[in-house]
């Protein structure tokens, strides 16, 4: 405890340095990803960082649920909540523009598209941490594998 002290003066002081450091490395193993030939192998794997699927990545998640529930009553954080939402926003933006769509399809409203798709990786993650038992890794993949069927119509809907 004396050590935490030492370098952050309150716990938000410690909830931001982890969030940030959470940011920068789903930042980082989304940039490191190799594009696939298929864009939609792409998107999936770029989901899949975000998603509570290894010790990692759920610890990740567990940092993000604390901060956020945190800001809501702590006004010094809320600042970072927001960039990181909006860097959620602009990700889930750029990934659903990137998808095939095929060309029998209706007009795609990419701004309903990328908040669907952030508030089902937002629902994966939050019931990955919540209830690991029930929202298993293979489970999520699933569930975002169908929607990227839909949103391309592949057939592969769930």
């Amino acid at each position: 405890m004396g050590s935490l002290r030492y370098y952050f003066a309150t716990q938000a002081d410690v909830l931001t340095f982890a969030m940030q450091l959470v940011i920068d490395r789903v930042r980082d193993r989304v940039q490191a990803l190799d594009p696939q030939p298929d864009t939609t192998t792409t998107v999936l794997r770029t989901v899949e960082e975000l998603l509570p699927l290894d010790d990692d990545r759920r610890a990740e998640a567990e940092v993000w649920l604390a901060f956020t529930v945190r800001a809501q009553t702590e006004p010094t954080l809320r600042a970072l909540r927001d960039t990181s939402y909006e860097l959620l926003q602009d990700l889930c933006r750029r990934l659903v523009a990137a998808l095939p769509r095929p060309t029998r399809a209706a007009a795609l409203d990419l701004d309903a598209e990328a908040e669907r798709l952030y508030a089902l990786i937002d629902g994966l993650v939050l019931h990955g941490i919540v209830r690991p038992d029930r929202a298993t890794p293979s489970l999520m993949l699933d569930v975002v594998t169908g929607h990227l069927a839909q949103l391309t119509g592949s057939g592969a809907e769930q």
